[in-house]
């Protein structure tokens, strides 16, 4: 049987990845089948390692929540919903040098036009103005509901020039990827957007800056959002900032703000606005994320929603010791704290606290736990909801591995990685 490792993606899709450089990545489409899938880096750089059987349940999830969105989307449109079309595969179209002045590959798809399109660079090629009219101006972009634009560069005259055309009016999901928008591109994309109905954005691997942040917070066509990424786009806490005071995203569900040089001044930018009452789950991994940080979301009164939350590097047993503490916290379903500094003492608050935790996964890898911490999770009885323990890259011997595997008080959890 193939050794995969699995990933939730931006908490958007499932992929799996074989081999220790990737050389073999494969995406869980809606339809339930796994397809190639050639952005190895997305996968395991925006994504979270998990289980496969917490991918499937992930998987399961998405799908439940796509269908019930149609459905609210029915009802408020007060239309029958039609009965569901096949999904159509990505068209992925790799440029190599000079293709863009020759758009015949783009035309070619006029024949069977694409939902989704994925659009590579092999070098990081820069897409001029002209280039850039020529692919907006392509009336099949009319059935396009998701694009990506992998290490193509982007200059604000040629983000213009694509993203101003009313050809992208069904476009759902946008994804930028080493585009190197850069703080103009990333404003002249919020200047030039028409795209009223976007529900998934990602700029991510991009120096977008405090100035880009400021850009999308100030766009009022973002406001159907569901899901964004900056992961890695060196917005700082000024840029968290300008996003927390925006009114902009009230509908948003998923916000993955990783490696963007963010400390608890951010954090607390974000806990204290209230311009978050739908925000599901949030990613904050960064160097700048201490004990203080944690202690900066507070009891989260402003984001009520919030069951899934991802934080790192520099936690220690103080960080888990204030979640441990906290009644709201507590009743978190989805907890990860990989790549941080927590050691047994931080396992000690946790199953020793006062309170049941709602946690259905908690994930503590690449800490400093060993089998002492393994036996307090072993003997913990606060833990009744737990179905998935992911504890890998700590100091846990097979020993430890086994108790845990035994324990009368872990008997829901159904994926165990240690």
């Amino acid at each position: 049987m193939a050794d995969y490792n699995y990933y939730i993606v931006e908490n958007t899709f499932v992929a799996r990845v074989q081999g220790q450089w990737g050389q073999k990545t494969e995406r869980l489409t809606d339809e339930g089948q796994w397809v190639p899938y050639d952005d190895v880096w997305n996968v395991t750089v925006d994504g979270r390692q998990v289980s496969e059987e917490e991918a499937t349940d992930a998987a399961k999830f998405f799908a439940d929540r796509k269908a019930k969105r149609e459905l609210l989307a029915a009802r408020e449109s007060q239309q029958a919903l039609p009965a569901p079309a096949p999904t159509a595969p990505m068209a992925e179209i790799e440029l190599a040098d000079g293709e863009w002045a020759d758009p015949r590959r783009l035309e070619a798809l006029a024949a069977d036009p694409p939902a989704k399109l994925r659009l590579r660079a092999n070098q990081n090629q820069e897409v001029t103005e002209e280039d850039a009219r020529r692919l907006a101006a392509l009336p099949w972009l009319t059935s396009l509901v998701e694009l990506h634009l992998n290490m193509v560069k982007l200059k604000p005259p040629a983000v213009r020039a694509l993203f101003a055309t009313p050809h992208l009016s069904r476009l759902r999901t946008l994804i930028f990827s080493y585009s190197e928008l850069g703080p103009a591109g990333t404003r002249a994309l919020a200047e030039a957007l028409q795209l009223g109905r976007l529900e998934s954005l990602a700029i991510t691997i991009d120096k977008i800056g405090e100035e880009g942040a400021q850009g999308l917070a100030a766009c009022p066509r973002l406001t159907s959002l569901k899901q964004l990424s900056l992961y890695s786009s060196w917005m700082g806490d000024e840029g968290m900032q300008a996003l927390a005071a925006s009114q902009n995203f009230s509908g948003l569900e998923d916000l993955n703000v990783g490696t963007n040089g963010l400390s608890a001044k951010g954090v607390r930018a974000l806990a204290d606005s209230w311009n978050f009452p739908q925000l599901a789950s949030l990613t904050l991994w960064d160097l700048g994320i201490t004990d203080d940080a944690v202690r900066a979301l507070g009891d989260l009164a402003r984001l009520p929603m919030l069951d899934t939350l991802n934080m790192g590097h520099k936690i220690t047993d103080d960080g888990l010791r204030f979640i441990a503490a906290s009644d709201r916290l507590a009743r978190l379903t989805h907890l990860s704290l990989t790549n941080n500094q927590i050691t047994d003492k931080g396992v000690r608050a946790l199953v020793t606290a006062p309170r049941v935790f709602a946690f259905r996964s908690l994930c503590l890898c690449m800490n400093q736990i060993s089998d002492r911490g393994a036996k307090l999770l072993a003997n913990a009885t606060n833990l009744p909801h737990l179905e998935t323990l992911t504890l890998g890259g700590n100091n846990i011997s097979a020993a430890g591995a086994r108790r845990l595997a035994e324990s009368p008080h872990l008997k829901g959890v159904r994926s165990l990685s240690v």
